[in-house]
């Protein structure tokens, strides 16, 4: 027999050999694979007949039962017990187990009963682990269908105690499957269920297998979940609605990164027929805000990945506070240190790096708070998060006819992560922007005359701020402040009652409210700010008109939490009547207070007394001012900022702007 002849025949007899096994099943490996288990995992291991090994597209095994020893110090009576027992394994996920620390995936698992116990111990030995350097963590499942058992996974480094009972119950004279699961996940109580209303499928799930129906709810430190929808392999979709005290306890639950909040609920479909989840977030209400979004997370990075866009008819920006520490992981209000008013809790900055993201944001209606008469409508930006970097860049958005764009950073990777701001505006109306602007129902002046007075300050604002700081909480990132900050307004006037009534003009101001209050032009109005480890120091800041130019100068201490501020109104005019006397804005920031200056209105008193002596008429000088006009006071404060307010801060690019 030629050399080929024998090839030729050898390969028929294996080809045959390998038809017999996969038509009988192996059944003649049962014993030899149960020494070799036995032997290889050092454990003793019992497979119990029949037995059924089929090698296609994917390895199947079925077997009457299977029980494999735990080791003696977990103090447990077995690893796995399980009896009519079927598993299939890809060989893609076989061959992965050549790494030491990836884990066993089988594709599906099914077993009439069924009790596992996966438990690691302190010192970092589990009972899956079969030699004593493997690091591999628990085996995962893609589709479980099990009649009865129970399951139990302790892991104290996970942060995992769980216990899970899969039992049939009789409903209504239909069979449904129900598991229970009940202990503790991330030092948080869990409890949940799964139903199956019309019970397990008859066969494995494949291809073409029709979905199975599944309904579930679950409870978790306060958060409240429920899903209703269908299920097989590699597959899954339905309806989801959660509720509960703050977005960080389901980031909590699902090890990823989820901002504090206040409380929130949320409405939705989630769909998986890939590695890839799909989430459409139909309603969502945190606090007072209304938002939606579309999003894929995707597991198979390490960090995952989390891309979308975040959309909204209302966000309020107050709903944000507890995100820099007003609130606790768990949605509890947090209290600074008594006399401090600066949230001081420390944020969870470093889960930061537990996920990236690319996320569009694309917001309506932003409500900036009470104080405001506007709100931002729109807010265009993109949010990125890569390797603990965090970025809110390409910032666009618009109110008062005016706009605002820049970026927001923190990166969370340094000992002491670093927060940068990079802001301008242009164009913002003062007088429809903020609502202090507009006469109110109860405005002095109404009372007096019943005319319509003029806007209290009016003018488009322009400015721009740099600032980096560095710390856990909002309450450090305030204390290492350093950069610089400038605003000036354009084409704006301001109430005359309101300049007479800085200066403590008593005359004008009761001329004023008689005849009536007019506008005066701003012809200068700028506030030039300097960082310095948490202190704000004015560089500049005085507002000027024909009358009168109100000067601030002090210092605001954010480490300190104190303010030292002095406020000056020059006239340019004379006044007849007037103290002229500068306030104080000073103490802390729980407990400010403003007061006027004494020793100027002492000394204008003082020496009317004396001149009253003289003459009565005479103790009225003291108290006229003749002013200074000082034409050149402006241009003294704007070459001061040298060009700083009216440089651009980041621009939105051309892809961001058509969003």
């Amino acid at each position: 027999m030629t050399t080929r002849r024998r090839i030729l025949w050898s390969l028929a007899v294996l080809i045959a050999a390998l038809a017999a096994g996969e038509a009988s099943g192996w059944f003649f490996l049962r014993a030899p694979a149960e020494a070799l288990l036995s032997s290889r995992l050092g454990r003793e291991v019992r497979i119990a007949a029949p037995f059924s090994l089929h090698l296609r597209r994917t390895i199947r095994l079925d077997i009457g039962g299977l029980w494999i020893a735990a080791p003696p110090e977990f103090s447990v009576p077995h690893l796995v017990a399980a009896q009519q027992l079927t598993l299939s394994l890809n060989y893609a996920d076989l061959l992965a187990l050549r790494q030491p620390t990836e884990p066993l995936h089988l594709a599906t698992l099914a077993a009439g009963q069924i009790d596992v116990r996966l438990i690691r111990l302190e010192d970092g030995r589990a009972s899956w682990q079969f030699a004593k350097t493997s690091d591999r963590p628990p085996p995962s499942v893609g589709y479980l269908a099990v009649q009865r058992g129970e399951i139990v996974v302790r892991d104290p480094g996970l942060a995992v105690d769980l216990g899970a009972r899969v039992e049939i119950r009789q409903d209504e004279g239909s069979p449904s499957t129900v598991a229970e699961i009940s202990g503790q996940l991330r030092e948080r109580p869990l409890r949940a269920s799964i139903t199956l209303p019309a019970g397990l499928p008859h066969a494995l799930p494949g291809a073409a297998s029709e979905p199975v129906m599944v309904a579930g709810k679950a409870d978790f430190g306060g958060l409240h979940l429920s899903f209703s929808g269908t299920f097989g392999v590699g597959a899954l979709r339905g309806s989801m609605a959660i509720e509960g005290p703050s977005l960080s306890l389901l980031g909590r639950l699902f090890d990823t990164t989820l901002p504090t909040t206040g409380a929130f609920s949320l409405h939705g479909e989630v769909v998986k027929d890939s590695p890839i989840w799909q989430i459409a977030v139909t309603r969502a209400r945190i606090g007072n805000s209304e938002l939606t979004g579309d999003f894929t997370y995707d597991t198979r990075p390490q960090p995952p990945r989390l891309d979308g866009e975040l959309k909204g008819r209302n966000l309020v920006l107050a709903d944000l506070a507890p995100a820099f520490g007003t609130r606790d992981a768990d949605g509890g209000i947090v209290r600074p240190a008594r006399g401090r008013t600066l949230p001081d809790r420390r944020l969870d900055l470093p889960s930061l790096t537990r996920l990236d993201a690319g996320v569009t944001v694309n917001l309506a209606r932003v409500d900036l708070g009470a104080a405001f008469r506007q709100p931002i409508a729109p807010l265009r930006a993109r949010l990125t998060l890569n390797g603990g970097q965090l970025s809110l860049a390409d910032i666009d958005a618009s109110t008062a006819q005016g706009r605002l764009t820049g970026s927001l950073e923190i990166d969370a990777r340094p000992a002491r992560p670093e927060w940068r701001a990079d802001l301008g505006w242009e164009g913002v109306r003062l007088d429809n922007w903020l609502k202090a602007a507009k006469p109110s129902a109860d405005d002095i002046r109404r009372q007096v005359k019943d005319t319509t007075p003029p806007p209290w300050f009016s003018g488009s604002l322009h400015g721009r701020t740099l600032l980096i700081g560095h710390g856990q909480s909002t309450a450090e990132l305030l204390a290492s402040l350093n950069g610089r900050m400038t605003m000036f307004v354009r084409n704006g006037t301001i109430s005359h009652l309101a300049l007479e009534a800085l200066g403590l003009d008593l005359a004008q101001a009761l001329g004023l409210l008689l005849t009536g209050d007019d506008r005066q032009i701003i012809e200068c109005a700028v506030i030039d700010l300097q960082a310095e480890n948490g202190r704000l120091t004015p560089r500049i800041a005085l507002a000027a008109t024909p009358v009168t130019v109100v000067l601030i100068d002090g210092s605001i201490d954010f480490a300190q939490e104190r303010l030292e501020l002095r406020l000056t109104a020059k006239p340019q005019n004379v006044s007849p009547l007037t103290l002229r006397s500068p306030f104080r804005v000073r103490g802390s920031f729980a407990a400010p207070q403003v007061t006027p200056e004494g020793t100027p209105i002492a000394a204008r008193a003082a020496g009317a007394l004396g001149l009253a002596l003289l003459n009565p008429l005479a103790a009225i000088l003291p108290f006229v001012d003749f002013g200074e006009r000082d034409t050149t006071v402006c241009s003294r404060a704007l070459a001061r900022t040298n060009g700083y307010a009216s440089a651009p801060a980041a621009k939105p690019t051309k892809k961001s702007r058509q969003r």
